[in-house]
Formats: C-alpha cells, sequence, structure tokens
C-alpha cells in the first residue's frame, strides 16, 4: 500500500519550466551519482506494449523508471507482479516519499496522481476536474525536477493524455520516445505526441530501451567533453556550426545565450550517437535535414494556456479594464505577442480581453498579431486545434465558452480565432508591429544575450502607443532601460511605456537596418557628400516615417504594395523593401499583409484560397 496520502489543493497542473532555472537537486543511486529517470505513459492497448519494452531493459540500466497507466478507480492493479515476469529489473507499487533509485521500476497506485519532486515521489489524491490526465501531471513534474536526465516515453492509448508533458520534457531538453503507429493497438496517444513535433524517436516498444540507454551515455561523453579544457580551448567549433545554420536555415543564432545553444547541440548529438564536435559539423554539412532538426532543436517551443495564471489574472483585473476605458468608441486594441509558438498565449490573451470587453459598453475591435520563426509552429497556431488535455490549463467555463470538442480535441471558436493573425516573424530582423496597446513577450528574452535585449527594450517602447503596456515573463526584467517603462506589477513583470524627451531616448536600432527618423534627419544635414538637400521632400518624409501608420496602397503590380510609414523604404535611399529584390521580401511582406490586411481588393497578401487565407474574415477581400 503507498505511504500517507497527500491532498492535492486546486487541480492537476503543474507549471511549466523555466528555463536558465538553478538545476534541481540531484537523485542519487547507491553509488551516489546522479542517473535518467524516464516517464512512461500508456493507456487502451498498452500492456502488451509494457511488456515488449521492459522484456529488453538490462537489469543494471542505471536508470529509474516511473509507470503511470489510466486505471479503474477502486480497483487493485496486477501491473507490477505482470511486470516482473518479463523482466530482471526490480518492480514495485510507488510509495509516497520514495526516493528513486536507478535499477528499479515505479508503478502508479489506483486513484493516486503521481509527481516527483527533489528525486522523491509525491502521491496525491486524484482530483475528479474533467479528463484524467495522469501522465501529464507526471511529465511536466519530472521535466521541472530532471531537465536534461529526464525521459518520456508514449505508449498505446486513446486519447491525448501525455501531449503536453512530451513538449516539457523536451523544453528541458529531455529525451522524447513515442510508439510508432503501426505497433501500436491504439494510435491516439502516440499520434497526438508526435504531432508536437517535439519527439526525437518513433519506434516499437521494444527497440526503445536499447536507443534510451545509447542516448544518455553519449550524453554524458559529450558533456564531459564540453567542459574539458580542449574543449574550451576550442570553441570555433560552435561558430562553425552557427555559420552553417544561417547558410542552410537562413536564421543567424548568434545572439542566443552561448549556453543554451550548447546544451542543445549535445542533445542532437546524443540522438546521433556522436561523440566529437568536429564529427557533427561534417554530419551536419553531409545531412541537409540534421540542419533543420537543428533549427527546431534551438526554438524551444514551450508553451501551454494561460501560462503563469496569476500574470492574466493580474491583467484582467488591474491593467485591462483602465486601459480599454481611455479608449473611444470603434477603436482597435491592437497587440503583438513575439514568440508565439502554437497560439496558446495569443489565445489566452485573446480570451481575457474578450472577457474585458464584454465587462464594458464600448465598442472595441480586437486585433492581435501572434509571430514566431517556426513555420511548423505557425501552421499549428493557425489551425487553432489542441488536444483535451488543455482543460488542465483552462477553467471549465473558457473550455465552455470559447472551445468547441471535435473528437479527443478542442477547436478555439470563432471569435477568438478571427481576432488573431498568425505570421512568419523574426523579431530580431524583422520590421516591428507599431502603434501597440500592448506587447506580451514573455520566456523570449531568457534565451537571447544581453545584446539581443538591448536592441529589443527600445525598440518595444517604440512599438508601443503612450501608456501602452509591456509584459515579460517571469525571470525577464527590463534591465537597464528602466527609464523607457515602469512597473505596474513586479512580480508579474507588467510594465507601462514611459513618456521620455526625445533627447533622453535610447537609439533605436531596427531589425531591418533602418535608422530612425532623427537618424535620417541627422544623416541628411551633413554636409558631407555633393547631394543637393531638397528640404521639402525631407520634411514630408521624415514626418511620414514617425507619424503615419503602418497601412499601404494596391501597387501597379500585383503583390508589390507600396508601403507608407517606417518601412515604405530604407530612409534616404529610395529602395522600396517591398520590391521582390530587397533581402527579406518574403517575411516583410508577410509582416505588412498581416499587420495591415488588404486595400484596394485581394491583391495585398490573399491566397485565392479562402480554406488557406491566414486573415481573419472580415478583411478578405474587402478593403481595410
Amino acid at each position: 500500500m503507498p505511504g500517507k496520502r497527500k491532498e492535492k489543493k486546486n487541480d492537476t497542473s503543474i507549471p511549466p519550466i523555466e528555463a536558465e532555472q538553478t538545476p534541481p537537486v540531484d537523485s542519487e543511486s547507491l553509488q551516489g551519482r546522479p542517473f535518467p529517470v524516464v516517464g512512461i505513459g500508456a493507456s487502451a492497448g498498452g500492456l502488451e506494449a509494457l511488456k515488449a519494452f521492459f522484456a529488453k531493459v538490462p537489469e543494471t540500466s542505471g536508470m529509474a523508471y516511473v509507470v503511470v497507466v489510466h486505471m479503474a478507480p477502486k480497483q487493485p492493479s496486477m501491473l507490477p507482479e505482470l511486470l516482473q515476469r518479463v523482466t530482471g529489473v526490480a518492480v514495485s507499487i510507488a510509495q509516497d516519499g520514495e526516493l528513486l533509485q536507478a535499477n528499479h521500476v515505479y508503478v502508479i497506485p489506483p486513484d493516486y496522481d503521481l509527481s516527483v519532486y527533489n528525486g522523491s515521489i509525491q502521491l496525491m489524491d486524484t482530483v475528479a476536474r474533467g479528463t484524467s490526465l495522469p501522465i501529464d501531471f507526471f511529465l511536466r513534474s519530472l521535466a521541472r525536477d530532471q531537465q536534461a536526465r529526464a525521459g518520456a516515453v508514449i505508449l498505446s492509448g486513446t486519447g491525448t493524455d501525455g501531449t503536453l508533458g512530451v513538449k516539457e520534457i523536451n523544453a528541458g531538453e529531455g529525451l522524447v520516445l513515442a510508439q510508432s503507429e503501426e505497433s501500436a493497438h491504439y494510435r491516439g496517444m502516440p499520434r497526438s505526441a508526435i504531432s508536437t513535433g517535439v519527439v526525437d524517436l518513433v519506434l516499437p516498444p521494444e527497440a526503445m530501451p536499447e536507443k534510451i540507454i545509447q542516448y544518455f551515455e553519449r550524453l554524458g561523453a559529450v558533456d564531459k567533453q564540453r567542459i574539458s579544457p580542449a574543449a574550451e580551448a576550442g570553441k570555433d567549433w560552435l561558430s562553425k556550426i552557427l555559420s552553417l545554420l544561417r547558410t542552410q536555415i537562413g536564421h543567424d543564432f548568434s545572439l542566443y545565450k552561448k549556453n543554451t545553444i550548447i546544451r542543445r547541440i549535445n542533445r542532437r548529438m546524443g540522438l546521433n550517437q556522436i561523440n566529437n564536435h568536429d564529427t557533427y559539423i561534417r554530419f551536419l554539412r553531409e545531412n541537409p535535414k540534421e540542419a533543420q532538426a537543428l533549427f527546431r532543436e534551438l526554438l524551444i517551443g514551450v508553451t501551454n494556456f494561460f501560462r503563469d495564471a496569476p500574470s492574466f489574472e493580474a491583467l484582467n483585473n488591474d491593467i485591462l479594464p483602465g486601459l480599454l476605458a481611455q479608449m473611444d468608441d470603434d477603436a482597435t486594441f491592437r497587440a503583438w505577442i513575439p514568440g508565439c509558438s502554437t497560439g496558446e498565449e495569443a489565445y489566452s490573451l485573446a480570451m481575457v480581453l474578450r472577457e474585458c470587453l464584454d465587462a464594458t459598453a464600448k465598442r472595441i475591435t480586437l486585433q492581435l498579431f501572434g509571430t514566431d520563426i517556426d513555420p511548423n509552429a505557425i501552421d499549428k497556431a493557425r489551425e487553432g486545434v489542441f488536444p483535451a488535455s488543455i482543460s488542465a490549463d483552462v477553467s471549465l467555463p473558457r473550455m465552455n465558452r470559447f472551445f468547441t470538442k471535435e473528437g479527443d480535441f478542442f477547436r478555439i471558436s470563432k471569435e477568438i480565432r478571427d481576432s488573431i493573425v498568425f505570421s512568419m516573424h523574426d523579431v530580431l530582423r524583422d520590421p516591428p508591429f507599431s502603434r501597440l496597446h500592448l506587447l506580451s513577450c514573455r520566456n523570449l528574452l531568457i534565451y537571447l544575450d544581453s545584446r539581443a535585449q538591448k536592441k529589443l527594450l527600445p525598440l518595444f517602447h517604440y512599438t508601443l502607443t503612450p501608456g501602452g503596456i509591456l509584459m515579460l515573463g517571469a525571470s525577464e526584467t527590463i534591465g537597464e532601460f528602466t527609464n523607457l517603462f515602469h512597473p505596474l506589477n513586479n512580480k508579474w513583470k507588467i510594465f507601462q511605456r514611459r513618456e521620455v524627451p526625445r533627447g533622453l531616448l535610447q537609439p533605436v536600432v531596427f531589425p531591418s537596418g533602418l535608422p530612425t527618423p532623427e537618424a535620417v534627419a541627422a544623416a541628411a544635414s551633413s554636409p558631407v557628400g555633393p547631394k543637393k538637400i531638397d528640404l521639402g521632400q525631407l520634411t514630408q518624409k521624415v514626418v511620414l516615417e514617425r507619424f503615419a501608420p503602418p497601412r499601404g496602397s494596391g501597387g501597379s503590380q500585383r503583390g508589390d504594395p507600396s508601403f507608407c510609414g517606417p518601412y515604405r523604404e530604407i530612409p534616404g535611399t529610395g529602395q522600396r523593401l517591398s520590391h521582390p529584390q530587397c533581402p527579406g521580401y518574403g517575411e516583410r511582406r508577410v509582416a505588412f499583409r498581416t499587420s495591415c490586411g488588404p486595400a484596394g481588393g485581394d491583391n495585398l497578401g490573399g491566397t485565392g484560397d479562402p480554406q488557406n487565407d491566414p486573415r481573419p474574415d472580415q478583411w478578405r477581400g474587402a478593403g481595410h
């Protein structure tokens, strides 16, 4: 029987991991060394898969295994006995407070949820709220507790339990495997996990133990190489890898934190059974698919609905009502969510805003922009379909109002979906959105180094309207830019734009390389060069670039709009950014299309296919 039962006070959600946090207390084996902990989730049809898996686990694999399955309530479990028949590894029912040990299998007892804290088992009474999600509950706690030493395996089962958990295991730099669909009696759980894009290996159960052991053994060897004096002296391997990524993928990760990049590269090396960085460079050059895999690895798209829920409560109760009260009838509330991943953050904000608008008599239109550099994530966000396990993060009233059930999934309502435009956009490279009332950039800055942060924060100040709100992640700060923002909520990092005299503003470095209008004026008034200056044209140009809203009118040729506002052309050159020969034309055209909609019919960004047109319905085929 389990030990003393612990009461679960709220729901079964586990706070998601935060990057760059203090490492947890190590689980230790009898030899005093840290070891991996593998969480295994299964449901219908999972018994045969579990038996096939553990039949191939050696007695001295050096890992702990925690099995979490869907069980009938109030019924004793025979699972430990059934698994013990096929493996020489010790199998037992998990006991509350028990310290995990290597070379041991722990099975969840009936009528409990199981989590892990500082390497010890925590049993809690199940909570009867909607769908039971014991696999997600455990994996999310495992991700926080063990990070890179965590593994997740999703076996046969119906539904989507485990889908959110594997995303957080991946974000914590752990290993994720799913059972191949052809070997699974029920494909729902493996298929849902695979659809996230974070599954590292898709295999039949009997092939998994060998790969898991190889991965963690090689990851340890890579870590030793990384911290060796020889490796530290030869850091040019990192520049070579970043150079290959920029050439093959088109994205520059030089402003991302080096430690995070190195850990993610080491993960890919472990998965490919490569111990040496020079060997990995050759592998990267010879295998274009690996460059794509490394690119996805570096994106770290961990997200969930209402992440850090109290921050949304603060926004809902203390910030948004006053902000909306200052707006006129028929105004448009504009918000930007850079690094939106698969859209949960953007949809969460849209739901909160809609609830706030319901409490006012004003007619205000919502216009949110969710952007990311990951095309797969943007496609998922546009689809607006999520696993049933989101009920762990979304309240029942919101589930009933804003979602429609479709089988094992939930689709976001048209009311919310039409208020958000999702597009590809690199916040470090592409022109920003402007005239924003709210900018939510949560848990993006923590992955960027200080150079990038010093560029982005003045830029964010520039994009906000007077009194606009900047929302950062709980682990992020505005650093030295206290003159640009003042705090409204220190705990949840909610700031308001300060109005700063022009002469005291820090220079704004636009991602496209454009100088500010002030810099344009200064350059134009310089005596250098023989070109004669037309002060009338210069004045008109500076005024337009500083104050004109970012909208457009149809150009003479289809798909070649003329911009009005800061990004019509490179100031002082006359070179239009909308021209196809201009570098970055594709992304800038998308940014323009999604930020202002069509002008003059469907010439600006219409796909011609209403099903694949990313714009809200009211933008399609009409002026805006």
